[in-house]
């Protein structure tokens, strides 16, 4: 956060001297974490709390409250996180990776998704021109582990104790609860 507000700070310092557009309508923009961040951003500016630590780095002394923030699927409780996406994802014990990343892990000797190790990820077709437009040239399905699949449920059946601690309710003041059976 600390810099990000120094990077704000940084434009409107410099906004004479940088093509940085009109530094009163700094947007931020971040899916994830980043939306997370995004919208500590925005929700942030100018407070004192930040202070010390701007000034220890040597931020210029400006604003750093920004226009706007756009936030997609912002990750704001990261403790549990894991456990939002198992409840979610359970179940689905596949994923694709592209090639190219299968085949940098095998170059670096590293396991490979499916217990290659150091081995080439890649038939030599997949790597021509038209691979990256062609998705089952260009990805391959990865089968999780029988200790991912266990650790997956065991984060997915948490969960609901978790939602249900937070003593959620409507708006007519009834609790919600989460039932285990997804």
């Amino acid at each position: 956060m600390v810099d990000y507000k120094a990077a704000v700070r940084y434009l409107r310092h410099n906004k004479k001297r940088l093509p940085a557009g009109d530094t009163e309508k700094i947007i931020s923009n971040g899916t994830s974490a980043g939306g997370a961040l995004s919208a500590l951003l925005g929700a942030t500016g100018n407070a004192k709390d930040y202070e010390p630590y701007l000034k220890e780095i040597g931020a210029a002394d400006e604003r750093d409250d920004i226009f706007a923030s756009s936030d997609y699927c912002p990750i704001t409780n990261l403790d549990h996180a894991d456990m939002a996406y198992e409840w979610m994802f359970n179940g689905v014990n596949s994923y694709y990776m592209a090639m190219w990343q299968l085949q940098d892990l095998a170059n670096q000797g590293m396991n490979v998704p499916g217990g290659q190790t150091g081995k080439p990820a890649l038939p030599p077709k997949a790597l021509d021109a038209n691979a990256a437009n062609n998705p089952t040239a260009s990805q391959q399905e990865v089968q999780m582990t029988q200790e991912e699949i266990a650790v997956s449920k065991v984060l997915k059946d948490a969960f609901p104790a978790y939602v249900n601690s937070l003593q959620l309710k409507d708006e007519q003041g009834n609790l919600l609860t989460l039932d285990k059976k997804q």
